[in-house]
């Protein structure tokens, strides 16, 4: 099993969902007001404390939906797949723990440092697998002379500062996750290798994985959930034909 399909089990909903004690719930008899911005608010049984519904706000009124499975993500449930399931209406859904409601979770989640923990393992692992892949094909000269030229003059002062401290570090080892995509984009022999399309094409296919990758790492940016499923979807595939190479 593949690093990022093991972490995949480990960041599930249970971390970035709202749990029920932090919920602005309603009894049963009760309506939310308009004028609340919550995409989904839980009807309790003032008996019980049960919830048996909810409001679902759409086009700025709420309707009342009976509780479903439709509703309904298990508290175990990977973030990969929660990224998939709140990318379409209703956008928010009720979290269960053993036959309970636990939580909810929403789009606005996604946005959580374990979500962008999960998130950033991936590109951590596409990024390693790229350098693994470009020193197999490379040499560290050829490598360092095709990133931009301002980049290079920067990678050769720290690398001799490296040097310097007696620190023997390759050239790939300084890189960063934009230079390693420059490299690729650039050589011919390493688009081959992982079948990518032409130069400019494959650009525009792998520059929202750049973009995405610097939003994650920095919590006060917030993407779009139809940017954070691209880019998974995107960097997974990276991963998936870098996997590849290693067997042949």
């Amino acid at each position: 099993m593949r690093l990022h399909e093991q972490l995949r089990e480990a960041f599930t909903v249970e971390l970035i969902m709202t749990p029920r004690e932090q919920l602005y719930c309603v009894a049963e008899d009760e309506r939310p007001s308009p004028e609340f911005t919550y995409d989904l608010v839980p009807v309790y049984e003032k008996t019980t404390g049960h919830i048996v519904g909810l409001w679902l706000k759409q086009d700025g009124q709420y309707n009342y939906q009976p509780l479903s499975e439709r509703w309904l993500v298990s508290y175990r449930t990977p973030i990969r797949s929660c990224i998939e399931l709140l990318s379409q209406p209703p956008h928010s859904l009720l979290v269960v723990n053993e036959n309970r409601i636990a939580g909810v979770v929403s789009r606005a989640d996604l946005g959580k440092i374990a979500s962008r923990a999960y998130l950033y393992t991936l590109f951590a692992e596409a990024e390693w697998l790229m350098a693994r892949l470009i020193r197999s094909v490379l040499s560290e000269d050829q490598a360092v002379g095709m990133i931009t030229e301002n980049r290079r003059k920067k990678l050769l002062v720290l690398h001799q500062k490296k040097k310097a401290s007696d620190e023997d570090i390759g050239f790939v080892s300084l890189m960063n996750f934009s230079d390693l995509l420059d490299i690729i984009a650039k050589c011919e022999e390493l688009r081959g290798v992982l079948e990518y399309l032409p130069q400019d094409q494959m650009k525009d296919e792998l520059e929202c994985l750049l973009h995405m990758r610097n939003d994650v790492a920095h919590p006060v940016r917030e993407p779009r959930v139809v940017q954070i499923v691209e880019a998974v979807c995107k960097v997974e595939r990276l991963i998936e034909r870098l996997e590849t190479t290693k067997q042949r």
